[in-house]
């Protein structure tokens, strides 16, 4: 058996996690099982995601909720997980390596092609990226989704988890929610939009603009004094 990348460990279950991570990769150990966002999904987001579907997973991480789309689109779909941090993508490899219908990508979702800096926290979910000069060759690669993903011809979800990125890769993807006209999930965090200068005026104005609507989906917040939830933007007829 070859060893694995310092850091990451595998559980009794054959997931595999992060060593140090104080969060997403100790619940996974503690539930035993790689999908532990699947009762939020189900709830959520699983009427939105056909079988034979196609997903975009950004943010995907060690793969939590990837498990949870590649189950409900099938054999015949396909989850496109991207994840930037290179050892969360050495996971989140290691995790899909058998599956035909997840392909891992290893760079971050932007609005051009460009290296940023990866911000490394305690709880491995809240790394986040910020831009770096033109100039610069190190931090990790992002690329435009619509560069990624050209000859796609189907795309039914999009699940963005950026960490302050979300308005970045939806800039990056208006060829496909122009012509695919997927719906999309994203993380609404305004610590992670204040790190950007951007308010969450500036993403909904945007889909507002792109031919969508913003819908929430968590009773009982409010969108204006929230500091962190999930929202669903669905296409205009």
């Amino acid at each position: 058996m070859s060893r694995l990348p310092h850091g990451i460990i595998r559980t009794p279950e054959g997931v595999h996690v992060l060593e140090k991570d104080t969060h997403l990769s100790r619940w996974v150990e503690q539930h035993q099982r790689l999908a532990v966002a699947d009762g939020e999904i189900m709830e959520r987001f699983a009427k939105y995601i056909p079988a034979g579907g196609v997903v975009v997973d950004a943010g995907a991480c060690i793969g939590d909720h990837t498990a949870t789309y590649a189950e409900l689109v099938g054999p015949t779909g396909m989850v496109y997980a991207f994840e930037p941090n290179p050892l969360a993508y050495q996971a989140l490899e290691l995790n899909f390596a058998k599956a035909r219908n997840v392909q891992v990508v290893p760079v971050g979702l932007s609005d051009r092609a460009e290296r940023a800096m990866i911000n490394h926290d305690i709880n491995v979910g809240a790394t986040y990226l910020t831009p770096m000069p033109d100039w610069e060759t190190s931090g990790v690669r992002c690329k435009r989704l619509d560069d990624v993903l050209v000859t796609i011809d189907r795309l039914d979800f999009i699940h963005l988890d950026c960490e302050g990125y979300e308005l970045k890769a939806l800039m990056g993807a208006q060829r496909i929610l122009r012509l695919q006209r997927p719906i999309i999930a994203l993380e609404i965090n305004t610590k992670c939009l204040d790190r950007l200068q951007l308010k969450q005026a500036d993403v909904f104005l945007f889909l507002i603009n792109s031919g969508y609507r913003v819908v929430e989906i968590e009773p009982g917040i409010d969108p204006l004094t929230c500091e962190q939830r999930d929202v669903v933007a669905l296409p205009n007829l």
